[in-house]
């Protein structure tokens, strides 16, 4: 039985004539199975929507499409090969266990050094097995391996050894691979009966089955080798791409020529017919060499980005719907997918196109997204933001069942756990923010995730891998069957291999690899079509869409193999063909895209090409060579017209698309309307969300609230010292910690030093234990000669005491490992040890009367203001006030700017809320060299420093004072001014909107004028307003 081959220079006419073969085939036998094997599912879709119309009013019946690895595996299963199984768990950890026993001086021993070294191996085990190496034929894989003759590298050698090996380990172990499993296929095919391969391919009693086989230019030989064979006992047709110019074979067919001479080669006998008929305006014009003038139904635009090029494509296409084309002849095809599928939607929904796409990279399901998470979740040890990123991105796992999510990060995130070992102190808090029984419960599960290891080049046996992942499926997967196959995998490599170790980041990497790419396949209708190039094989359409035809991505750049390199893959393939294998070259990806870019431009009536000068970042781009030298002679010119020209802007873009009709801007969608006038979109919007944003742009600048005008007056009962400096050095900033509760949301981190606040909480914690024994008793230079002696014996032993029995103190510490708690226990004690080393030189008489004093006042009508003063000495001179700073003084100016505007609030307060306004209130700064003392006289009085403070409590009034502000209000030197920088509420705060320093200026003169006053008084300037 003689396999036909049926040529046509282009899809189109192979497609009519299949089609015809079809329906005859169908008329002639109407139940018998008629197979059509396509290389892909798009094309299997396109298939069968051809023939549902070809049919028409007839039925074709018994006709089957199904892509060459379904039909192959269907095939198999009736001749009793089993699964073509592909690669998979098991693979990968025979690999790692081949890498693992390389001795050192092995050509390939550096894999060992390489987190999953294995899988360096994968795709020269796959290609070699794919052109035809297998159990069969070791032999001649150990002669390559060992033969001088051919000059392979020491490392591509020891690869062709390890493939030996891989495959009799996979023999010996009985562990199935599709590419051997499809070498088999080809000896069952040979050895089975006529009834019985009939039988596999569905036909009944009498029934005799055919095969066509459409769509292709390119086999793999494993897929070649049975194909060739069932070829032969069952009635099949080739359809088959071939192009000629003046008798002689086209340029661009030169691919396709090579494959033909392999398929006469390989059959016995194969009859051969050149398809006659017209291959259509552009296939006539692609089949000459080259013409000085594009054919009728050719056009092109260059376009600058991906939004340019599917407007680009939009309004071409708009065009052909309105001349009649049906949106379902139309395909838009791009060289790779990544970016393009978004862009469409967005662009296609604008002007009213239907639009489906095909085979697109799809993103994970939450169930990919949970495996994902937890690989590198595992891995790092459980950073809290990503533990967070998990429970909040896939479906709550059972491990936390009760819990409210919400309510556990706020714990973490106030007690600062980053993860790793901070997650056991979360468990083991007691008081505020401590875990709930259920919270503890998950904790304990994230304790799997963030086990005590020294690194994740640790080694991990099997066995224990196989337990952490049952663990890991039954705590954190809502359906353990996401990790089914690793698991199975794992146990039966365990039994045949129990002696395994990998480092945990292979570990790891094996279970985020369970995690598959999947592809976007949207159902057939009547839409525009999108498809990857190398999906769009056999397709045929009325009108192709050409996108993203630049240099680099046609011919796509191919890189050597780090293992075996090109030239040694040509000696490979030399060796394959003496013994009737075939083994491609990956160089000749260039020859294959410039095959599949002819037939797409032959497989429409009308084509349209879209040539980028930018890619998606923004990068110039040259155009494809293939279409450089068409438009060279096209254009007249290096540079097209402007006018020709998509811009890169969304406002520019909406300019040109206005300049095609400007009386009727019919090729404007109303949307891009509002890139020309904002006021379009906004009055056009009807949701809420569209209207409180058109009324919030109303307001903006123009109302008081957006400026800190609240207009609600303060009304707790009572004020820190603290929060009144808050209020004095940024009203707005008050508001939004202090009133409403805002916080920033810092990104959890390791944590090397305690922050600010329980830095400073520990130290003073020392200074008042050191102290408080002594009060009224000693002098203070006696009290610091006791504490230094013994190189600060008893500093230490205090310091320790209150690590482990103070909780504010403790828990803090608890988030840092050993050695850094070891070293915040010495840096607190140092500054105790410098500030009693700095009295005995300087405090003389001084005697400590009261530590950590709380102190309150009322006021009549107004909040009472509450605080606690560090230290209370008594001197020959009277009282002095101290208040410790563990950090430096501010420098130059920044420091009197600070108290005298009440941005150091305590050395204008304390003394007035003890009663003893003519004691001496001294700072007393700890964490620079030296001590650094820092005097109030320049500090206001407390009445004046309140009433100032008391008009932006009153009128609800708080203003965003920035360094800028300050310096606008009295033409100031900013660095003169201890600014606020960037502190936690930038992201909130209203100061780096244009214009607002000089707006919030004027709003200080008309709203607190006393204020207003203040700042200009700084610099000694007179009180001057500003002009509106």
């Amino acid at each position: 039985m003689n396999p036909r081959l049926l040529l046509a220079p282009t899809f189109p006419q192979l497609e009519r004539r299949f089609l015809a073969d079809l329906t005859e085939a169908c008329a002639e036998a109407p139940f018998a199975p008629k197979w059509v094997i396509v290389p892909n599912a798009t094309l299997a879709n396109h298939l069968r929507a051809r023939l549902a119309h070809a049919a028409d009013a007839r039925a074709l019946a018994g006709v089957r499409v199904a892509n060459l690895p379904v039909f192959a595996a269907r095939l198999g299963e009736g001749l009793g090969v089993g699964v073509t199984a592909r690669w998979g768990i098991l693979h990968d950890l025979l690999l790692e266990e081949i890498v693992a026993g390389l001795p050192k001086d092995s050509p390939l021993a550096r894999l060992r050094e390489i987190s999953g070294g294995g899988r360096f191996l994968r795709d020269s085990f796959s290609d070699l097995a794919n052109g035809g190496f297998g159990l069969a034929n070791l032999d001649r894989v150990c002669e390559l391996a060992g033969d001088r003759e051919f000059a392979f590298e020491p490392r591509e050698r020891e690869v062709l050894r390890l493939f030996v090996r891989f495959v009799e380990i996979l023999a010996k172990r009985e562990i199935s691979w599709g590419p051997l499993v499809l070498q088999g296929l080809k000896e069952k095919i040979e050895g089975a009966s006529s009834k019985k391969i009939a039988e596999a391919l569905a036909a009944r009693e009498g029934q005799t089955p055919q095969v066509f086989v459409y769509g292709f230019y390119e086999w793999l030989d494993v897929h070649l080798g049975w194909l060739t064979v069932l070829a032969e006992r069952v009635l099949s047709r080739i359809y088959y791409p071939r192009g000629k110019m003046e008798g002689e074979a086209q340029p661009a067919y030169a691919f396709a020529e090579e494959m033909i001479e392999t398929l006469r080669h390989r059959f016995s006998s194969l009859d051969s017919e050149e398809i006659e008929g017209d291959p259509g305006v552009c296939g006539r014009f692609f089949l000459k060499n080259f013409s000085e003038t594009p054919p009728a139904g050719l056009t092109w635009q260059r376009a600058c980005g991906l939004r340019a090029e599917a407007i680009s494509a939009a309004l071409r296409i708009r065009g052909w719907l309105e001349e009649g084309l049906p949106p379902e002849e139309i395909l838009v095809t791009a060289p790779r997918a990544e970016g393009y599928g978004e862009a469409l939607r967005a662009v296609f929904r604008e002007f009213g196109i239907p639009l489906r796409v095909s085979d697109l990279p799809a993103g994970m399901t939450p169930a990919d997204e949970a495996l994902r998470f937890l690989a590198r979740i595992w891995e790092e040890k459980a950073p809290a933001e990503w533990v967070f990123a998990l429970l909040r991105a896939a479906t709550l796992p059972p491990a936390a069942k009760g819990v409210d999510v919400d309510v556990f990060e706020v714990k973490a995130r106030k007690l600062g756990i980053w993860g790793g070992e901070t997650w056991r102190a979360f468990a083991e808090r007691q008081g505020a923010n401590a875990p709930s029984p259920e919270e503890k419960r998950l904790i304990e599960a994230i304790g799997v995730l963030s086990e005590d290891r020294r690194a994740s080049t640790e080694e991990m046996s099997i066995e224990a891998a196989r337990e952490i992942f049952e663990r890991m499926a039954r705590e954190w997967l809502a359906e353990a069957s996401g990790m089914k196959d690793l698991l199975e995998g794992l146990r039966r490599m365990a039994r045949v291999s129990p002696g395994l170790r990998l480092e945990l980041r292979e570990w790891a990497a094996l279970l985020a690899g369970e995690v598959a790419p999947r592809t976007l396949r949207d159902p057939l209708s009547r839409s525009v079509l999108f498809a990857p190039m190398m999906r769009a094989r056999g397709l045929t359409a009325k009108g192709l869409v050409f996108l993203g035809l630049a240099a680099g991505e046609m011919p796509r750049r191919m890189e050597d193999h780090p293992l075996l390199s090109e030239a040694a893959r040509g000696r490979i393939a030399r060796a394959a063909e003496q013994i009737g294998h075939r083994l491609p070259m990956a160089t000749r990806v260039t020859e294959e895209m410039r095959l599949l870019f002819q037939l797409l431009n032959t497989a429409a009536e009308r084509v349209h090409w879209v040539v980028p000068e930018t890619d998606a970042t923004g990068r110039a781009v040259a155009p494809t060579p293939w279409v450089q030298r068409f438009l060279r002679r096209w254009e007249k010119s290096d540079a097209p017209a402007q006018s020709d020209r998509l811009p890169p802007s969304a406002k520019l873009q909406a300019v040109w698309l206005l300049a095609r009709d400007e009386t009727l801007g019919s090729a404007l969608p109303p949307s891009f309307a509002r890139y020309l006038d904002p006021a379009l979109a906004d009055s056009a919007r009807e949701d809420e969300d569209g209207q409180r944003l058109a009324a919030s742009v109303e307001r903006r600048g123009r109302r008081l609230e957006w400026s800190g005008a609240i207009g609600e007056r303060f009304a707790a009962e009572k004020l820190r010292a603290t929060q009144l400096e808050r209020l004095a050095e940024c009203p707005f900033r008050f508001w939004c910690e202090e009133i409403e509760g805002i916080d920033s949301l810092d990104v959890l981190a390791p944590a090397y030093a305690l922050a600010p606040m329980p830095h400073g909480t520990f130290v003073h914690a020392i200074l008042e234990g050191a102290v408080r024994p002594h009060l009224e008793k000693k002098k203070l230079s006696e009290i610091a000669e006791e504490m230094l002696a013994r190189e600060g014996a008893r500093l230490f032993a205090l310091a320790e005491k209150i690590a482990q029995q103070r909780n504010d103190v403790s828990d803090a510490l608890a988030l840092l490992p050993k050695a850094f708690r070891d070293a915040e226990v010495r840096d607190a004690v140092e500054l105790v040890s410098r500030y009693f080393r700095w009295a005995i030189l300087n405090a003389g008489e001084a005697r400590p009367m009261q530590v950590e004093v709380p102190v309150e006042k009322c006021r009549s009508g107004r909040p009472r203001i509450s605080g606690k003063i560090d230290q209370i000495d008594q001197t020959p001179d009277g009282k002095v006030i101290l208040d410790f700073k563990s950090g430096k003084r501010p420098k130059g100016k920044r420091y009197s700017v600070a108290v005298r505007l009440g941005w150091s609030a305590q050395a204008a307060l304390y003394p007035w809320m003890l009663g003893e306004e003519e004691a001496r209130f001294q700072y007393l700064y700890l964490g620079g060299d030296e001590i650094e003392a820092g005097e109030a006289e320049d500090a206001p009085s407390a009445e004046a420093l309140l009433a100032d403070l008391d008009l932006f409590l009153e009128k609800g009034f708080y203003p965003a004072t920035s360094i800028q502000t300050v310096a606008a209000m009295g033409r100031m030197i900013e660095k003169d001014v201890p600014g606020c920088d960037f502190c936690r509420l930038a992201s909130v705060c209203r100061k780096f909107e244009a214009g607002r320093v000089a707006r919030q200026a004027r709003l200080l003169d008309e709203h607190a004028p006393k204020r207003a006053e203040a700042f200009r008084a700084l610099v000694g300037m007179a009180a001057k307003r500003v002009k509106r």
